[in-house]
Parts: C-alpha cells; structure tokens; sequence
C-alpha cells in the first residue's frame, strides 16, 4: 500500500514538475502582462490626462469601464474555451490585448479612451477565469488548491513589475513625434501580442495532446480530471437558481465589493496623490508607488503564516480591513509626504490580505456544485468595485480639489467591511465550525482576485 502510495506520489511530483514550467510559466507571464497592460493608466495619468484634456473624474471613468468589458465578457470566454481549446482561445486573448494596447497608443480623445478601455476589459476578460478552469485539466487535485495559490499570490508582484517597467519606460520622454505615454503603451502591448502567437504554437489544448508527458502520466491525469471537472448542466442550472436565491450570496459579493473598493482605487490613482504629496513628477511617482505594492507581499506572506500557524481566520480577516482602513485615513489626514507612503502601504495590503481569507467562506457555507456557481457570482459582482473605487475617487477629487475627502470616504467603506466580515465569519464558523479553527496552509501565498 506505501509502496502504491509512493509511486502516486512520484507520478504526481513529475506531472507538477512539467505542468509548472510548460502550462503554468504561460498563465503567469501571461497574468502579469495582463496586470502591467490593465493598471499602466495609474502611471500614466499625468501626461494622458494633460494630452486628452481629462478631469480626474474623466479619468476614473477611463480607468473604471475596463470592467464593464472584463465583467460581461468573463462567462462568454470560458465557454469559447471549451468550445475551440485552451491553446487557440488563450493565443486569441493574449494577442487581441496586444492589439488594443496598440489602439490606446493612438487615442485622440476621451471617447477614444473609453472604447479601447472597454475592449481591453473584453479581451482579458476570459484570461484569469480561463486560466483558472485549464488548471483543473492540468494539475492533480491534490495539487490544484497550490497552484491556484501560487497563480493569484502574483497579483502585488505583478503591480510592482507594473509601475516599474512604466515608469521606465515613461522616462524614455517618447520616440521622435510619438509621445512618452504613447510610446509606452506600444511597448507594452508587444509582450502580449508575442506570447499569444507563442501559445497558439506551444500550448497543448489537452494534456493528451502533450508531448511532454509520458503514456503513464497522461493516463494517471486521465484517470483524475473527472473528479475535478465533472458536472451535469442540469446540476449547474439548478445551483444557479439556488445562489441567486440564497441572501449569502449577496452578502459575499457585497462584502467583496466593499473590500476592494480602496484597493483597486488605488491602484488607478496611487501614483498620482503620490506625485502632489511628493511634488514629483509622473516617472518618479510611479517608481514610489512600487513601495506599497512590496509592502502588499510581505503582509500577505506574514498573515498567511500566521494563519496556518494559528488556525485562524476571522480577526485576521477584519484586521487586514482595518489596517487598510487606518492606511486609507493616514494617508488622508497627514501632510506629511513619508506617512502619506506610509497610510498608502497600509491602504494597499490589507484588503488583499483579507481577501485570501475571504474565499475560504462560500466553500463552507455551500457545497455541491453551488460552490462554483456561487464563486463565481460572487467575484463578478464583487469586481465591480474595480469601476467603482477608480470613479468615486475622480469624482470627489474634482468635488473637492485633491485626494483626500476621497481617501476619507473609502476608508469608512474599509471599516465597514471589517465590520461586515467579522459579522459574516462568526455566521460561518457557526454554520461550519471547521472554518475558524483549520489551518491552511496553501493561505500564506494566496490572495483574492
């Protein structure tokens, strides 16, 4: 039985082996790409905003519509996916934002703007849920839960690649007639283009269709991929109706929504309230703001330790809300330009700490096939704070002249979450007692999308 044991065990490590550094090196240069092309407005507002003649509200608006796009389209992806294969739907997402990046190179207006953010949130829209679905086709369920952690763990670091790639590439100040933020997004957009032409020609769809693995190895994840993919339509329809049914479904998406409200306002305006409070300019703004992006790792990577040692779950939850609330309120009530730093790295780690703990929830609460469709309701609608966080504050720093009745605002939404989560775990921890009090450990690399 050891003996049996053993050798799964070596199948497994080989298979992971292989799948890491020929599927999962695709999906995370592809996520960080992904990131550097999405949230490079933040860095460039400054001179885009100069150029297009844009209010901070104009630009909120600019940054937030990448998620009306990102929204709509996510479902639609994932069935093109399972329509046409993984390596040609990939290739086509990847290389279709390439395109687009090209297309905002060459906007002349506000409207211009919009529309290519809109596309650019129709073309990624399918990569991160995309990737997401591929892996349970890939990895062995006993390593899926690692890999998933490993893949969204990424995020900061793709944020701080972000800002800096940029803001070197803004300091370049253009290529002859083409100006500095044009330039950027050409460069940019090159990237992707080449690596979805590098998928359609390297990707496998299925992992029968890899060379790479032996006959035993594909026969093991053969032998696998029914118990991680397996489910009826009827099954799907039916938890569908029974999420949209159940008021903890809204009180997850809201409670995400609330979450990353801040967060993904910050990561749009970030270098800007850096760039007053520091009296710099752009380039060197978006080079500080990689600062809280770093700081965003390491408090995720500390609490997801203390977690696993722990076994707990809930205050740590409403603690990483409440710091980046504090954050929020420091950075909006100092003047000076070292703790406005300081509140911004608050601001930026708490709530994507917070959030690794909160997808541990709904798969408590419920289970079947309601755990996915419930997941998945529940990150569309919570991710509509990525239109939201950006607008709000365009909006209230045009009302009010700068940043801070803004910061002030969003810092409430962090307190209330903390608030609203600590209210909704210790529902859970009654509902599954289990949840509080196991430690996982897959938790110290793993953030919320």
């Amino acid at each position: 039985m050891k003996a049996d044991e053993g050798m799964v065990a070596e199948i497994e490590r080989r298979i992971v082996s292989k799948v890491n550094w020929r599927v999962m090196l695709i999906f995370m240069l592809g996520y960080l790409i992904s990131f550097v092309d999405r949230a490079n407005l933040g860095v460039l507002a400054g001179p885009i905003s100069k150029d297009l003649h844009l209010s901070a509200a104009s630009f909120g608006l600019a940054a937030g519509v990448f998620y009306i796009g990102y929204l709509l389209f996510a479902i639609p992806s994932n069935m093109a996916i399972v329509r046409f294969g993984g390596r040609f739907w990939m290739g086509c997402i990847m290389a279709g934002w390439g395109l687009v990046c090209f297309g905002l190179a060459a906007a002349r207006s506000e409207t211009w703007l919009l529309a290519c953010r809109i596309l650019l949130g129709v073309t990624e829209a399918g990569f991160y849920p995309g990737a997401m679905f591929l892996m349970t086709l890939w990895y062995p369920p006993r390593a899926l839960a690692k890999a998933y952690a490993t893949y969204t763990a990424f995020t900061p670091l793709a944020l701080v690649f972000g800002a800096l790639a940029t803001s070197a590439l803004l300091s370049l100040h253009g290529f002859g007639p083409i100006a500095d933020w044009r330039l950027v997004f050409v460069l940019e957009g090159i990237p992707a283009f080449l690596l979805g032409i590098y998928t359609w020609l390297s990707l496998p769809s299925r992992p029968k269709d890899a060379k790479w693995l032996s006959a035993e190895e594909k026969a093991y994840l053969a032998s696998q991929i029914p118990e991680v993919a397996r489910g009826q339509r009827g099954d799907a329809t039916r938890a569908l109706v029974k999420t949209l049914k159940d008021p903890f479904s809204w009180l997850f998406a809201l409670l995400y929504f609330l979450m990353l409200l801040g967060y993904w306002g910050l990561i749009y305006f970030m270098p800007r309230i850096l760039q007053s409070r520091f009296h710099t300019d752009p380039v060197h703004a978006g080079f500080i703001s990689t600062l809280p992006w770093l700081f965003a790792c390491v408090l995720i990577y500390a609490m997801g330790k203390s977690s696993a040692m722990t076994g707990e779950r809930r205050w740590h939850m409403a603690i990483g809300l409440i710091l980046s609330g504090a954050g929020l309120y420091l950075a909006a009530s100092t003047d000076s330009s070292v703790l406005t730093l300081l509140g911004l790295c608050l601001g930026a780690g708490g709530a994507p700490a917070a959030a690794a703990f909160f997808w541990t929830m709904p798969a408590t609460v419920f289970a079947g096939a309601t755990v996915a469709i419930a997941m998945a309701m529940v990150n569309s609608v919570g991710n509509l704070s990525g239109f939201a966080g950006p607008w709000v504050i365009g909006v209230l720093t045009d009302l009010s002249g700068d940043s801070r009745l803004a910061l002030y605002v969003l810092a409430c939404m962090c307190i209330l979450a903390a608030a609203l989560a600590f209210t909704m775990a210790s529902i859970v921890q009654r509902r599954g007692a289990s949840w509080g009090v196991t430690a996982d450990k897959s938790l110290s690399g793993a953030t919320g999308h």
